[in-house]
């Protein structure tokens, strides 16, 4: 009697916002605002000079945030599982001692975010902002405008004429990061390196991308199993209510019939945005660790694919698989009540079909 094997899988993840409260110390105390302004900078914004190099007093500290239990991780704690309950919080303190006034409107300072990791978590790129600094003597002025550049990861304040009437301005600000999947390949001990106001500070964490039993589940396909997957949540757009997913595949042998379902349900519906891509991966090429969305290296095999939609699912079967190793990477559309906490969703399913349905399994 065949076997109808079936391996069904579950992504999730968190979206952690965070949003401090800090009090005033007896000085001019600026700090990031409680919401982001859409703006954009460049050149011919920054009327005035850059005075990175005027802080004095700066204080950099990076914390692990660990979202499952509402706390910070211990600092001896060096394993981060991104993507997981998981982020890196950052914290800049400087002071710009402006005795002289000579601080003017116009003038500016930058803060250039590590080049592997994502700003404001899992939220699309272009549409993350920095948080304007505003100050805490009472009058609530506007003290910079702050300006985040996606490709660069560096964001740039601009000083209102609010430094032009005071001194010894305490500047506070805070960065959320997770990895950013598709620069860094996880399950690896990496520094991370940004530049705040001019001076440079780093942080190292082993990124624990994949858990053992991931590893162990996906290097032991047999006849008995002959399909294992690992999956996460790389990118939410709440404005479109649209998500990315990447799922790895592993095969144990080709040649045989092969379903990749996207499985739409009440908290994810199916919508004209919802799709798989599906890349076939090189032999020798190594998945563990990864939650890449795409490489040079890889093959776009999604139109090998027959594509039927089913109600809210939609297939997409080949008859004989050609790889063994597959990486597809999922979009599609989330409900708005769900929020930025945390939410689940099942959108892909995936089996090898019985061979009376296609051909004969080969495992």
């Amino acid at each position: 009697m065949k076997k109808l094997l079936k391996k069904f899988v579950y992504l999730g993840a968190t979206l952690g916002l965070l949003v401090s409260n800090i009090g005033s110390v007896g000085q001019v105390f600026a700090v990031d605002g409680p919401y982001t302004t859409v703006s954009a900078v460049d050149d011919s914004c920054k009327v005035g000079k850059n005075i990175n190099n005027e802080f004095t007093d700066i204080k950099i500290e990076h914390k692990k945030w660990n979202g499952n239990v509402g706390s910070y991780a211990d600092p001896s704690d060096k394993n981060w599982q991104p993507n997981n309950y998981q982020n890196i919080h950052t914290f800049f303190d400087g002071t710009l001692k402006n005795e002289d006034m000579s601080l003017k409107k116009g003038d500016f300072f930058t803060v250039q975010l590590p080049q592997e990791t994502r700003f404001n978590d899992l939220l699309q790129q272009d549409l993350a902002r920095a948080k304007d600094l505003y100050a805490t003597d009472g009058s609530g002025a506007l003290v910079a405008t702050a300006h985040f550049d996606p490709a660069t990861k560096m964001i740039t304040y601009i000083f209102t004429d609010y430094v032009e009437s005071h001194k010894d301005i305490r500047i506070h600000a805070e960065y959320i990061e997770t990895l950013n999947q598709d620069k860094l390949i996880g399950n690896i001990d990496y520094t991370f390196t940004g530049t705040y106001a001019g001076m440079q500070s780093s942080y190292t964490y082993y990124l624990d991308n994949w858990r053992a039993d991931d590893v162990n589940r996906f290097n032991s396909v047999s006849s008995e199993e002959p399909v294992q997957v690992v999956t996460k949540l790389t990118e939410v757009n709440p404005i479109t209510n649209t998500f990315i997913a990447v799922m790895n595949v592993r095969v144990s042998g080709t040649g045989s019939a092969l379903m990749l379902r996207y499985d739409g349900d009440s908290r994810v519906p199916r919508s004209p945005n919802s799709e798989l891509r599906i890349y076939a991966v090189p032999e020798n090429e190594d998945l563990v660790g990864s939650f890449r969305s795409y490489s040079s290296t890889w093959t776009d095999v999604t139109d090998s694919f027959t594509k039927v939609e089913k109600g809210n699912k939609i297939e997409y079967t080949t008859p004989s698989n050609t790889h063994t190793k597959y990486v597809v990477v999922s979009h599609g559309n989330y409900l708005p009540n769900l929020g930025f906490g945390i939410f689940q969703t099942r959108p892909i399913q995936i089996k090898l079909q019985e061979l009376q349905r296609l051909q004969v399994l080969s495992f």
